[in-house]
């Protein structure tokens, strides 16, 4: 799977083409656009345009109260474009020919978020209820505000990450990148985004994500797997960028390039180690990030009171997080062990190695690594703004697709062919079999039966089986004759049973349980005492002699063993 994501700044826009195969992340290009205008970027944040209500909403927590004069309606700065940002995405984007997925994410200044536990342990009864639980817990009417979520579902609980924009602003922003052309495949939040790498990297916290931007800085707090809170503050590139060129009567360009190459924090240790020129950038640099440090100061505190555990970890990322030795600067500041964010492991790409690229690309390359995930991410395309066959689907994607289609269509008709022809030799070799066998006179098939063998076996099939049923039953017959041993009592009278002149056997009837001999005495006056004899020496078991003189005749029975 292709993906390609867009990271839309205040200062610049972070592109990263990458694939997915087998689960291995790896990017073909980062590539950033700097915007080359005096006005940034439409999305620039001025203080009368910061949202009134509060991005760091801890989990239950009440919501936080509309500014005075603002009443119960949310006020968030717009999310339009403008027309260079617009031009770069066009530039960057063939939603016609790219056989992939388009992301783009809404900043954190422009979206306010909730933390809610639904009494579900599913995500479809999640999504019904999240709405009445969200319009309990918002300020202003639920018809005013955009919404999506993504879910975390546990044994006998769902925890909901809910990110909100205003409907209108919302509605705008849809139509204007449709209108243009550049409608990517899904519309998320960095804080979905975040969720999705700490899942994937089983943070268990408790831990600070801190992004430094270059108009924002965003927090998240981590505990048990989940951000369960964050923060936004003012501080960031442009805040240095802004007293540096006040500080050095630097034009705006050399400001930033001095920052890139030059800037840096000091520990208080290494004041002592510094020159006065030094030391005077570091106490800039220091009064610089004095509000940041002090959030989030604030905000480490009332997480650690809420959840009883300390920070374990503080992760830095972002663009203006390359300042030098800025994680000992924070490290003494919280007494926390500082560290980069390694967002680029298990990914390959030759530009990932480059730790000041990883920061500038972490939050772009996150919202590529999320699609490996096994929980989604938030999409605000939902709704009326659900993505369309069309949206989804290119003329490359469909040809593409098409072809390989086609191809194993073609790889399967030729299987049946071959399959059909060695099936149509079998059956001829078989027939061939068949009639030589019927042929055979024991078999007792006429020709005229034979015949009929193609056009009604079944006939054939039926007369078979009864001659088969016949021979089965004579064999069966033989069996058990065989096991009698009938012979037994003729061979023992033929080698005992000596014959005289005087009598001959007339009758011999030997049966399954008993035995007849009728003898005709010839001269009975010496043949009977004689015979008598010669009886009880076989000893035949229930033997039985029966004389008649006046006949001339004598019965011999007895049973057989």
């Amino acid at each position: 799977m292709k993906i390609k994501a867009f990271d839309i700044g205040t200062y610049s826009i972070k592109i990263i083409e990458s694939s997915i195969e087998k689960r291995m992340l790896h990017h073909h290009s980062l590539q950033e656009v700097v915007y080359t205008s005096k006005s940034e970027s439409a999305t620039t944040t001025n203080d009368n345009s910061r949202p009134t209500t509060n991005a760091s909403t801890a989990p239950n927590a009440p919501a936080a109260p509309p500014a005075p004069g603002v009443g119960a309606t949310l006020s968030l700065p717009p999310l339009l474009l403008n027309e260079e940002q617009i031009k770069i995405l066009k530039e960057n984007m063939d939603p016609g020919n790219f056989d992939g997925k388009y992301i783009f994410i809404i900043p954190a200044c422009r979206l306010t978020s909730r933390y809610l536990t639904l009494p579900v342990n599913s995500r479809k009864k999640a999504d019904l209820m999240l709405p009445y639980q969200l319009e309990r817990d918002l300020p202003f009417a639920l018809s005013e505000v955009h919404f999506a979520a993504v879910h975390l579902v546990q044994k006998n609980q769902t925890n909901s990450l809910v990110s909100i924009t205003g409907a209108n602003h919302f509605d705008q922003y849809f139509k204007q990148l449709a209108a243009n052309n550049i409608l990517p495949d899904y519309i998320s939040s960095e804080l979905s985004v975040y969720q999705s790498f700490v899942e994937r990297r089983h943070l268990d916290g408790p831990a600070l994500i801190v992004d430094i931007g270059h108009e924002t800085t965003k927090s998240y707090f981590i505990y048990d797997r989940a951000i369960v809170s964050n923060h936004l503050n003012y501080v960031g590139g442009k805040l240095i960028d802004e007293n540096l060129t006040k500080y050095y009567q630097l034009v705006n360009k050399n400001a930033i390039e001095y920052k890139h190459q030059h800037a840096f924090f000091l520990t208080e240790k290494q004041y002592a180690e510094t020159d006065p020129e030094q030391q005077e950038l570091a106490k800039i640099m220091k009064q610089i990030f004095a509000p940041l440090i002090r959030d989030l100061t604030r905000f480490e505190l009332g997480n650690r009171i809420s959840h009883g555990k300390n920070v374990s970890n503080i992760y830095l990322t972002g663009g203006s997080a390359n300042i030098k030795n800025i994680c000992n600067f924070f490290t003494q500041h919280f007494s926390i062990k500082t560290q980069m964010l390694e967002s680029f492991e298990n990914v390959t790409s030759e530009q990932s190695d480059n730790p000041e690229m990883a920061n500038t690309f972490a939050l772009c390359n996150l919202m590529v690594s999320s699609f490996s995930a096994k929980n989604p991410i938030i999409n605000f395309r939902v709704k009326q703004y659900t993505a369309t066959s069309g949206d989804l689907s290119s003329l490359y994607s469909n040809a593409f697709l098409a072809v390989r289609v086609l191809i194993i269509a073609a790889f399967l008709a030729i299987f049946f062919v071959i399959e059909r022809i060695i099936l149509i030799g079998d059956n001829k070799t078989l027939d061939t079999e068949i009639a030589k066998i019927l042929s055979k006179p024991t078999i007792n098939i006429s020709k005229v039966e034979q015949k009929k063998l193609q056009k009604k076996p079944e006939a054939i099939f039926s007369k078979l089986k009864k001659k088969e049923e016949s021979l089965l039953e004579e064999i069966d017959f033989l069996q058990k004759a065989s096991k009698k041993n009938a012979l037994n009592v003729l061979f023992s009278l033929q080698k005992n049973f000596k014959s005289t002149p005087s009598w001959e056997i007339e009758e011999l009837s030997i049966e399954e349980k008993s035995s007849f001999i009728k003898i005709k005495l010839l001269d009975p006056a010496s043949a009977v005492p004689e015979l008598k004899s010669q009886l009880a020496s076989l000893q035949f078991p229930g033997l039985k002699v029966t004389d008649n003189l006046a006949e001339k005749r004598m019965i011999v029975e007895f049973t057989q063993k």
